[in-house]
C-alpha cells in the first residue's frame, strides 16, 4: 500500500535533516503536508527583470547580469562584494555574513539574478540580495516571479533555513512528490473556478 506522501516526515525531504526536522517540528511542521500548508506572511513581485541603468535608488529589483569579480574584504566588517554587469552597468552584492560561504557560490563569468533594495554608495549595491545562480539545469527560485517570504525566527535562522533555504526545500519536494498529492476537491469545482490543483 502506498503511503500518502502528505504524511513523510520532514525529516526525510531533501534538505531537512534531523536538526533542521526538530526546528520545523517547533514551528508546528512535522510533515510534508504540514510544510506545503506552511504560509506565507507576504510576497514579493520579482516578475520584472531591471536594467541596471535604469534602476533608482531604494528600489526593490531584479537584476540579471555576469558575475565580473568576487572579493572578501578583510579587516573592520569582513563582507563579500560580488560585482555583476548586464552591459548597460554594474552591480554590487555586499554580503556582511558568512562571507567565506558565499563567495564560494560564485564564479566569474557565471549568469546571475540578484534581487533586494538598491541604494547607491560608489555603485549600485544590494546589501545580502537573494539571488539565483541561472542554468538551464535549474529553475530560479527567485527570479521573474511572485515569490513567498515566510515566517522566520532566530531558531529556523540558527540551522539555515532562512526564506531562500525553505523555497528550495517546498520546491524540491513539489518536484519530487507534487504529482502524487491527493486533490482534496472534487474536479468540477477546480474546473468551473479555474483553481490551481494541488498537484
Amino acid at each position: 500500500m502506498n503511503q500518502n506522501p502528505l504524511n513523510i516526515a520532514v525529516e526525510y525531504l531533501k534538505g531537512v535533516g534531523p536538526r533542521r526536522a526538530e526546528v520545523l517540528n517547533q514551528a508546528g511542521v512535522a510533515t510534508l503536508g504540514d510544510l506545503l500548508e506552511y504560509r506565507p506572511r507576504r510576497y514579493l513581485d520579482r516578475s520584472t527583470v531591471r536594467r541596471i541603468r535604469d534602476i533608482l535608488p531604494d528600489e526593490e529589483v531584479t537584476v540579471v547580469g555576469t558575475v565580473i569579480s568576487k572579493r572578501v574584504v578583510r579587516g573592520g566588517k569582513r563582507r563579500l562584494l560580488v560585482r555583476i554587469e548586464d552591459g548597460s552597468g554594474v552591480l554590487e552584492g555586499v554580503w556582511f555574513q558568512q562571507a567565506d560561504a558565499f563567495a564560494r557560490m560564485f564564479k566569474e563569468n557565471q549568469l546571475v539574478a540578484f534581487s533586494g533594495k538598491v541604494v547607491r554608495y560608489h555603485t549600485w549595491q544590494i546589501a545580502h540580495p537573494s539571488f539565483d545562480i541561472l542554468s538551464e539545469e535549474s529553475d530560479p527560485l527567485n527570479t521573474g516571479q511572485i515569490i513567498p517570504v515566510y515566517p522566520s525566527g532566530q531558531e529556523l535562522k540558527k540551522v539555515g533555513l532562512s526564506n531562500f533555504s525553505l523555497r528550495r526545500i517546498i520546491h524540491t519536494a513539489l518536484q519530487r512528490y507534487g504529482r502524487s498529492v491527493p486533490e482534496t476537491l472534487p474536479p468540477y469545482l477546480v474546473r468551473n473556478y479555474r483553481l490551481l490543483s494541488r498537484q
